[in-house]
């Protein structure tokens, strides 16, 4: 299966799971990112608000809220294709952006700088076990990883269904540290 086969495959197998399910799965999720040391010593973090069918984001915001942290969600630029991280102090603060995708109000953006993120929560259709992704097909986390600053945290998050042996990678992709699913956490070497 080439990439757009894999998303649509993974895409229709993930619809397909009853919402009662994807809300246990993401509850699941949650609780491993909450227990992750990476997680526990960061003090900023950038997550994203979750749509359809994919793992459910709000709690992780709301817990990271919660516990002190900077939270940044990001801000799609469609012109650029480029993914602008934005600082939030409460959920309600969001608002339907791109696509409908919740997003941190541009009208009173407060940027939180990409080099000051210490762990960035990715989100894909597909996961490899070789920590490669294969995301919506915009590019969007492929153009905002690469500007992390060196340590910081790549952390994926999906549904076990979402995970294969190897998706096609090319030579400029940036693979997560590690992915977090219901059934565990599938690490990488470095």
């Amino acid at each position: 299966m080439d990439k757009r086969e894999l998303r649509q495959a993974k895409l229709a197998e993930r619809d397909g799971l009853p919402e009662a399910v994807r809300q246990e799965k993401s509850r699941l999720i949650a609780q491993q990112l909450f227990d992750l040391p990476a997680f526990v010593e960061a003090k900023k973090v950038m997550l994203f608000a979750s749509m359809g069918s994919e793992v459910d984001t709000k709690e992780m915001a709301l817990r990271a809220l919660e516990e002190g942290k900077r939270v940044a969600l990001p801000v799609t630029h469609r012109e650029t294709r480029q993914l602008i991280p934005g600082w939030i102090t409460s959920w309600d603060e969001l608002v339907p952006g791109v696509w409908g995708i919740l997003e941190p109000d541009r009208s009173r953006l407060w940027l939180a700088p990409v080099d000051e993120i210490d762990l960035v929560v990715v989100p894909g259709v597909v996961f490899d076990r070789q920590g490669y992704r294969i995301g919506y097909g915009g590019g969007y986390y492929d153009r905002l990883l690469p500007r992390l600053r060196p340590g910081a945290r790549r952390i994926g998050i999906a549904f076990a269904e979402q995970i294969v042996d190897a998706v096609p990678a090319r030579e400029y992709d940036i693979p997560v540290d590690l992915v977090i699913t219901d059934k565990g956490i599938l690490t990488f070497p470095e």
